[in-house]
């Protein structure tokens, strides 16, 4: 119990490194009625500004007249033990002696190893058997020193740490589909850490993309589902992908998304037909969205008036801004737009 309370008095002593990554490890005897009563133990400390060499950072064991549970390290034996972070295999070679025929237990336990990617499996020499050991909750194991010399071999138990590499992020589904009028795009990723954020692309061609707006990513999730609703596109084929940005800078893509819109029957019409030079008005209706140029052509070809509009939504009304009176007539407007949008439509003019 004296290598007990020095370890504890350690403890006390390093409690100022509270994210310090700590596995400890508890020895105790099984009395007659089934009651854990505590050996001995250890405590390893992992962070990178420790030495895996031992020195003045680690403590000596100091052995007990009854059982002793240890830490074998370049052939000193530690109760404190202090080392580079877990950043692949690693191994605590456990050394116990003075061992009884009776059943004894193994607590072990384990600090700020959430979300590290290390796991800890324990190896009995003697049983030839691993152990799983929970880095996030206590661990027990029972075992049994027999009248066999094997059962009581100071290195029985070794336990062994492993560091998996991170999981890249995938898309698992990226779906384009019509909804209604709309075009929504939907995707699910897995292993989500590290994304700052994505972007929905378009394309008609499918080779070269513009971005969408971006949508914001949910960092560290595990899996993750996402969608964006593109209103009323025009009738076209169009092409979508979905950009993952990365939070170092680097990008993951989905595949291309192809689907075809059906082309909408796009309404113009003028009105008053006839009407003055400074009343003519175009209504459209099922038009893309974007700016349209409007040209006012006379019956020789020439164009007597021109004018840009935007249009924000897929219907709306145009009135031609003409500053000088034009002449009566038989006039032809031509409306050009987004997306290759092009129509004409005759009018009279009579002031």
């Amino acid at each position: 119990m004296k290598t007990y309370f020095t370890l504890f008095l350690l403890c006390i002593g390093l409690s100022g490194f509270s994210q310090v990554k700590q596995f400890r490890s508890n020895l105790y005897i099984i009395d007659p009625k089934g009651n854990p009563v505590l050996m001995d133990g250890t405590l390893s400390f992992y962070d990178n500004m420790y030495d895996n060499a031992v020195n003045q950072q680690d403590a000596r064991k100091m052995f007990n007249p009854s059982e002793n549970w240890g830490m074998l390290r370049d052939n000193y034996t530690l109760i404190v033990e202090r080392r580079q972070d877990v950043a692949g295999p690693d191994t605590i070679f456990f050394k116990m002696w003075n061992m009884r025929i009776i059943t004894y237990r193994l607590e072990f336990s384990a600090k700020y190893f959430e979300e590290s990617g290390v796991t800890a499996v324990l190896y009995d020499s003697y049983l030839n058997k691993y152990t799983d050991i929970d880095l996030q909750n206590t661990t027990e194991v029972d075992f049994s020193v027999t009248a066999d010399a094997n059962s009581k071999r100071s290195d029985r138990f070794t336990l062994i740490f492993n560091k998996e590499e991170p999981k890249p992020m995938e898309f698992t589904q990226a779906i384009a589909s019509l909804q209604g009028d709309d075009i929504v795009i939907q995707w699910a990723t897995i292993n989500e850490k590290n994304i700052k954020d994505y972007t929905v692309e378009h394309s008609t061609n499918g080779v070269r993309f513009t971005e969408s707006p971006l949508m914001t990513g949910a960092i560290n999730q595990t899996v993750a589902d996402y969608r964006q609703v593109i209103r009323n596109p025009s009738g076209n084929i169009h092409y979508y992908r979905v950009r993952a940005n990365h939070v170092d800078g680097n990008y993951t893509f989905s595949e291309v998304l192809k689907i075809e819109v059906p082309h909408k029957k796009t309404l113009v019409s003028m009105y008053p037909n006839p009407a003055p030079s400074s009343n003519v008005q175009v209504k459209l209706t099922q038009v893309p969205i974007g700016v349209y140029t409007i040209n006012l052509y006379n019956s020789f070809g020439r164009i007597v008036h021109t004018q840009n509009e935007l249009i924000k939504a897929n219907s709306g009304n145009i009135k031609l801004n003409t500053r000088n009176s034009v002449p009566n007539g038989l006039y032809r407007i031509e409306i050009t737009g987004p997306e290759g949008y092009r129509t004409t439509q005759s009018i009279l003019i009579r002031n």
